[in-house]
């Protein structure tokens, strides 16, 4: 059986078409992994699927005021997201990818998951 990573990042407007897509391929007979932020750990596995966990901790963030009020800036939300986020934690997201996708034959990512293509390219998998 082959095993397929699925790596994804943000709302679950973000998690939910990459849970379908988990659902279908284990429907087919693979071994399907969702690897994600901490916070949806218990959709991962209520659903049926593994779950790895992917930094940075979501956990750390939603429940800061501060933090809430920058990513929900009209001006600049998105761009603190992505500095200081996602870029901020692409070496611990690249670490905590590797060492699941090492064991995978394929892995999906979303467009936001910027660790996702570095680690595909240095294990040489599609």
């Amino acid at each position: 059986m082959s095993r397929i990573v699925i790596y994804t990042f943000g709302s679950l407007g973000d998690l939910n078409p990459y849970l379908s897509i988990g659902l279908e391929l284990k429907e087919l007979g693979f071994d399907v992994i969702i690897a994600t932020s901490d916070i949806y750990k218990d959709t991962v596995e209520k659903n049926g699927l593994s779950f790895h966990l992917v930094r940075p901790l979501f956990s750390n963030y939603i429940n800061n005021e501060e933090i809430a009020k920058k990513a929900m800036d009209l001006k600049r939300g998105g761009e603190f997201i992505i500095k200081e986020v996602i870029y901020g934690h692409i070496e611990e997201s690249y670490e905590d990818l590797f060492s699941i996708a090492s064991t995978a034959d394929l892995l999906i990512t979303h467009s936001i998951c910027y660790a996702g293509p570095i680690v595909a390219e240095k294990l040489k998998m599609p």
